[in-house]
């Protein structure tokens, strides 16, 4: 299995994978052509996806999505996220309430996350002995999702924002009021705690994701989740290891299950 994040952030999200001679798109929050573009940089064409899987109906997470539609890719989408948007009836695309399912010898198991959508599913995704999970866009995390990510080699988990500066930044009070509260974001802290209980399960390689450009940044978000990690006993680079997302650029090329 080989997995590939095209861009992560408030501006839009994108993942590539590729198992079981398929190749998919976790989420489509860039435009068709930014889309296409980034997949040449890894040399993969926009016209060999033919799935993608989306995980709620906010713009940075289905921009692409109409296009994407209209060029024949099976899309998978939450059954009220895909009414809202108006794409219930719509050729090539499967409507779900949140039961696993499969594509070819690829099993997808999505699992409901806590966020201010219609609804917001994170995913795993396995194929013979690899399986990557996908948590993103959640103010707590539920019990169900550290269950089945603990199954996993490799995680995208939120670490979306820092507290203090969140609280500091020029964002109206209302909005940071969402970002904290339990439908909206995981904050850097509450990111190192769920990542400490699922490596206590087995998951070793995680990608922090979503992380804010306004209230956050990359070295807070790896500080403070190195310092959970630490204080729970874990050694970095041995125990578990930690990548960051990008939000103008792909990073990271993960090759599991070999």
């Amino acid at each position: 299995m080989r997995v590939v994040n095209l861009g992560s952030g408030s501006k839009g999200n994108c993942t590539f994978v590729e198992c079981g001679g398929h190749r998919i798109l976790v989420d489509v929050g860039f435009s068709y052509r930014e889309i296409s573009s980034r997949l040449s940089q890894i040399d993969v064409e926009i016209s060999s996806i033919d799935t993608v899987l989306i995980t709620h109906e906010h713009i940075d997470h289905v921009r692409g999505l109409m296009q994407m539609i209209k060029n024949g890719k099976q899309v998978y989408i939450e059954e009220n996220c895909a009414r809202v948007l108006g794409i219930t009836n719509k050729l090539n695309v499967h409507t779900l309430s949140g039961s696993e399912f499969t594509i070819d010898d690829i099993i997808i198991t999505p699992f409901y996350l806590s966020h201010d959508s219609i609804a917001c599913l994170g995913y795993r995704i396995a194929y013979e002995n690899a399986k990557v999970g996908f948590m993103t866009d959640t103010g707590i995390v539920p019990g169900e999702a550290i269950s089945i990510l603990g199954e996993c080699k490799l995680v995208f988990i939120e670490s979306n924002h820092d507290e203090q500066m969140l609280m500091g930044c020029g964002y109206p009070y209302l909005v940071k009021k969402r970002i904290i509260s339990d439908i909206g974001h995981l904050s850097n802290t509450q990111c190192g705690k769920a990542m400490v209980q699922l490596q206590y399960l087995g998951v070793k390689h995680f990608v922090l994701s979503h992380i804010s450009e306004n209230s956050n940044t990359k070295e807070l978000a790896c500080q403070t989740v190195a310092d959970i990690l630490t204080n729970s006993g874990l050694v970095i680079g041995g125990d578990i290891v930690v990548r960051l997302t990008r939000q103008d650029e792909k990073s990271n090329n993960f090759i599991i299950g070999e």
